[in-house]
């Protein structure tokens, strides 16, 4: 049966009556079920809140309308913020609507979880806006404690300062955080195509393996060891490794939690401190080989000298001359003690040297000068000098000179008798030391006698000689002083080689002189 318009007209009353009765219910049953409402305007940047909405945010209705600028003071986390910003422009790009979980911190310092859901509306000016709808989910579903919990797990896992990966049951990586990426030279998304058996050396695949297969077989359910990991460049890290693996409620092997933290650092600390303590033991060694030795020096010429006085008192004429000649002997020793302790003193206490870039061939040349070229001996010796004429060292001059002085004088002291001196200059190098080698023909040293004293202080291995054992001990530390080094080779009979261990070429400033 057909209906009148009239009655289509009251019909349509009724409906729209319907709809708003309805509106009026729906809007108080969000009221009372402490459902905020409000909208989001993109054209003004403006947020609206009604009532409800205002009492969440701990705001007054006068407030109840602001900028999305004073939202930032609301939700101070940051992920929070960075959600709704996000959430928003999702809606302009083509979303239908968002349901996000937000971090709010009251202006009277109350944190809560709210939740927020948004659609995309047109107002009857045709502007469009974000409907919006507030839920408190932290007072009363304990959501709160959950997502804050994740959020610090989270926040973890990215700051952490060691790697953490997981990895599923195939060996392969299914997350990473940025440490573990940056540790092993990857972006994510490369890393999330590696294995953990990608960054293993060759030598430790199969224990890996079977250390995976006791986790996967129940017979562990967690490890840690030192291990060596290879990084995108090829290098090993050393680096801590700790191992567990996640199950579900049944107990069946979900996926490994791997964290890996770096030893390099660790070790190269503890590698300054063994060098620092070794520096230390060796001073203090020297230092107390150094004071027994001078201090028995000393006593020797001093009581030879107050025995001298005390016979030159007896006046007898006759000695006195001869007891002059050994005070001369003994005051000259005691002044060569001094001197020479005076010499390693300042080679002890100096901080710092005069450096300078010098032709190692010319300084050779000049030291050859003093003790050959114009001695008495000079028809007497060979020189066989094939260092390069180019060939600069850095380093200070007058240790240069005095180390080279040393050596060519012991060459010229311990010549054979009635044999030419041959003394032959070679150079060697390698990835670090420019090496200058002296070879001589003289008497030679018995080294399985004296192998332990070559270069102590005082040490003399020639019956006879006027050498007084310090010459080897100032060259060792001379050459010590400006990180070099010094060996010595000898065949009794036969010769001596001496190897001068120079530092490559090197900016003034990376010449270290700790251990000084």
């Amino acid at each position: 049966m057909q209906t009148s318009r009239v009655e289509d007209t009251f019909r349509t009353k009724d409906l729209e009556a319907s709809k708003k009765e309805l509106d009026v219910i729906g809007l108080e049953t969000l009221k009372h079920a402490g459902v905020g409402r409000g909208y989001y305007d993109y054209a003004t940047n403006f947020f609206h809140l009604d009532t409800v909405a205002c009492k969440l945010h701990d705001l007054t209705n006068a407030d109840a309308a602001f900028t999305f600028m004073k939202l930032r003071k609301l939700y101070l986390h940051q992920k929070s913020r960075q959600a709704i910003r996000i959430a928003l422009d999702s809606l302009k790009k083509g979303e239908q609507k968002f349901d996000i979980t937000l971090l709010l911190v009251t202006f009277r310092g109350e944190q809560k979880w709210l939740r927020v859901i948004g659609t995309l509306t047109h107002s009857l000016e045709a502007k469009e806006t974000v409907g919006l709808l507030f839920m408190d989910v932290g007072s009363s579903t304990g959501v709160s404690r959950d997502i804050g919990s994740k959020e610090v797990l989270i926040d973890s896992f990215e700051h952490a300062i060691s790697g953490i990966g997981m990895v599923n049951l195939n060996g392969r990586f299914i997350e990473a955080n940025p440490y573990l990426c940056k540790m092993l030279g990857y972006e994510k998304e490369e890393l999330l195509e590696k294995s953990l058996i990608d960054f293993v050396p060759p030598e430790d695949f199969e224990e890996m393996e079977h250390i995976l297969v006791k986790f996967l077989t129940g017979k562990i359910h967690k490890y840690s060891g030192e291990k060596m990991y290879v990084n995108r460049k090829g290098h090993r890290i050393p680096i801590f490794l700790m191992i567990s693996i996640t199950k579900n409620t049944s107990g069946s092997p979900l996926h490994f939690v791997i964290q890996a933290s770096n030893l390099f650092q660790l070790y190269q600390s503890k590698g300054k401190l063994a060098s620092l303590l070794e520096i230390v033991t060796n001073q203090n060694k020297r230092f107390m080989e150094f004071t027994y030795i001078v201090s028995h020096n000393i006593r020797s010429h001093t009581s030879n000298l107050a025995m001298l006085t005390q016979l030159l008192k007896m006046k007898n004429q006759e000695l006195t001359e001869e007891y002059l000649n050994y005070l001369d002997n003994s005051v000259e020793g005691l002044q060569q003690t001094i001197s020479d302790l005076n010499e390693i003193i300042t080679l002890h206490t100096n901080q710092s040297y005069d450096l300078s870039k010098l032709m190692i061939y010319n300084t050779i040349e000049a030291s050859l000068q003093k003790h050959i070229f114009k001695s008495s001996i000079a028809s007497k010796v060979i020189i066989q000098n094939s260092i390069p004429q180019t060939l600069g060292i850095v380093h200070s001059p007058k240790l240069l000179y005095c180390i080279l002085n040393q050596i060519i004088e012991n060459s010229v002291k311990f010549k054979k008798k009635d044999v030419d001196l041959i003394l032959d200059f070679k150079h060697e190098s390698n990835e670090q030391y420019d090496i200058i080698k002296i070879s001589d023909n003289g008497i030679g040293i018995d080294l399985d006698r004296y192998h332990d004293q070559i270069f102590g202080l005082y040490k003399t291995f020639a019956v006879g000689n006027s050498n007084r054992g310090v010459g080897l001990f100032l060259v060792k530390h001379q050459m010590e002083a400006l990180q070099g080094k010094v060996q010595l080779s000898s065949t009794l009979g036969k010769g001596t080689t001496v190897q001068l261990y120079f530092k490559k070429m090197m900016t003034y400033g990376e010449i270290n002189l700790a251990g000084r």
